[in-house]
């Protein structure tokens, strides 16, 4: 608990001084070792450390990050940050964290470089004795100027990992969005298939009631329905402006296009030019084609509205033609 308390407060300092708004870049960050030629992975030393000194307090994953302070041998100084950053709804929260200088031991066998120990030093009064013993005598103003009031190098190492973290955290969210995408594409087409008629009713998801409306061109007509009164392709329908307007599309149009979050007439374009109330909803523009197509005249539009569960449901369908 001591050491920990000691990494806390030590760390807690190079976050005060980042909060100065003072951005420096130490000379190297993760600069690799080479011994006996053979190159020591930075990836290592740093999986190493936050296996053996790091230490967590909400559940995450500790990353180190170092800058080189020399090597005498088989044995690689460094002053490294480690850091303890959560994504927690879409954003970065701190954890834990430690700086401080660290030494490795490193052997090589078979032309493979590998960490065997790491030693760090102690707290308290034992701090400076325990540097003067475990570095040679050439770094120790390095470990002293880093641990003192010169914080360059441990700010430059924390920015570092945080700049790590919310690249992590940007790939997560386009994998997200992704795979997202996919889902409600899928779910679109699916709607498209039934009907069609090549899909059973139980295949598509339906909310407990959907909207079904024709774009302003056509009336803007609207109707709500039971998921019930929509189980047959025919039922979907809707009176808008004197007419009657079947959804379903008409046969001989073979060629399919969607596109999660757009819109179709004709050409594509935003929902929220013409259904602004559906557009904050996740949607999914589609449109058929016959296969030798030559006019817009030819095509049918559709835009599916789905919830946002995990398993999206159609909550309103917009309907929209070429030139009403």
């Amino acid at each position: 608990m001591q050491t920990n308390l000691f990494y806390a407060v030590l760390f807690a300092g190079v976050l005060a001084f980042i909060g100065c708004g003072r951005r420096q870049s130490p000379a190297a960050i993760n600069q690799p070792f080479t011994v006996n030629g053979v190159v020591v992975e930075p990836d290592s030393l740093n999986m190493y450390l936050a296996a053996h000194r790091g230490f967590t307090s909400r559940g995450g994953e500790m990353r180190c990050a170092y800058s080189p302070l020399g090597q005498q041998g088989a044995r690689v100084f460094v002053w490294a940050v480690c850091n303890e950053l959560l994504a927690v709804d879409g954003r970065l929260l701190q954890g834990s964290g430690m700086g401080r200088a660290a030494a490795f031991e490193i052997k090589v066998d078979s032309a493979r470089a590998r960490v065997v120990g790491v030693e760090v030093p102690e707290d308290g009064n034992r701090y400076a004795p325990s540097i003067r013993r475990i570095f040679p005598e050439r770094i120790w103003p390095q470990i002293f100027e880093a641990s003192g009031r010169d914080r360059q190098r441990g700010v430059a190492l924390a920015d570092h990992l945080r700049e790590e973290a919310e690249a992590r955290l940007r790939a997560a969210s386009a994998r997200e969005v992704s795979r997202s995408d996919a889902t409600l594409d899928s779910a679109a087409r699916s709607v498209v298939e039934f009907l069609r008629g090549n899909a059973s009713f139980e295949q598509i998801e339906l909310s407990d009631t959907v909207t079904l409306s024709v774009a302003p061109e056509g009336g803007s007509g609207s109707a709500t329905f039971s998921r019930e009164q929509l189980r047959w392709p025919s039922a979907w329908r809707v009176r808008s402006a004197g007419h009657v307007f079947a959804l379903a599309p008409p046969p001989g149009l073979t060629k399919l296009t969607t596109k999660v979050g757009r819109h179709y007439n004709c050409g594509e374009q935003s929902l929220a030019a013409k259904f602004p109330r559906f557009a904050r909803l996740p949607h999914v523009g589609t449109g058929l084609q016959p296969t030798n197509m030559s006019s817009c005249l030819q095509t049918w539009n559709m835009t599916f509205v789905f919830d946002t569960s995990s398993r999206p449901r159609l909550v309103a369908a917009a309907y929209d033609q070429w030139e009403w």
